[in-house]
């Protein structure tokens, strides 16, 4: 039974992928310049924030991967996700814009970089198939970009009816995502209490 659940990891690998690909986000600086008193000049800034605080998270998610297990941390990754879109729907002025920004690079340069082809290759090696893990993540990822074609060429069309429309659609599939991360067997194995170390100290370790 155990084997069945983890093989049920490769094809909800899938469909996590391709409910990773925001495939909204050429669209968000039209959508930011219909915002009252926008700027085009402020669309590297709310980047910029975004970034700025993925690069301080970098380490402390990776705390959380590792002593928390991979399937919080993609938890995790995905309900940040979800509010970047909220913040994004809801804004009427930049600072809310720029919280959208943070939460989705959190998601993409801290949370989600990393885990989950590390969940994959996890999940690979307890079904004794770790050697396949670079054909297997390559397939999958070509299969993701070729289902991924269609929402690029047809997004676009949603924002005839309202331009905040492609992010409402993508907040139904972002849900959808992160009740399939939900569901994921979890490979990782969470590091024993006696081997953990609090945050700050480990910080304190590495400053240097």
């Amino acid at each position: 039974m155990q084997i069945t659940w983890l093989e049920s990891n490769l094809w909800k690998y899938f469909l996590v992928q391709f409910t990773n690909r925001q495939h909204f986000i050429p669209i968000l600086s039209v959508y930011y310049l219909t915002l009252p008193d926008a700027h085009a000049n402020e669309i590297g800034l709310y980047t910029g924030i975004g970034y700025i605080a993925a690069m301080f998270m970098q380490m402390p998610s990776g705390y959380i991967a590792d002593h928390y297990g991979q399937k919080n941390a993609l938890i995790i990754a995905k309900i940040l996700l979800i509010l970047s879109l909220i913040f994004y729907l809801i804004a009427d002025n930049f600072w809310i814009f720029s919280l959208g920004a943070i939460c989705m690079s959190l998601w993409l340069n801290a949370f989600a970089t990393g885990t989950t082809s590390s969940f994959l290759k996890g999940t690979l090696e307890k079904l004794g198939r770790g050697k396949e893990f670079r054909v297997i993540a390559s397939r999958i990822s070509g299969n993701v970009s070729l289902v991924s074609i269609l929402f690029i060429i047809g997004l676009p069309f949603l924002t005839t009816i309202d331009i905040r429309m492609p992010l409402y659609f993508w907040l139904f599939i972002d849900i959808i995502g992160l009740l399939i991360v939900l569901s994921l067997t979890p490979v990782h194995t969470k590091i024993e209490n006696h081997e953990r170390k609090w945050l700050l100290e480990l910080i304190r370790e590495l400053r240097w």
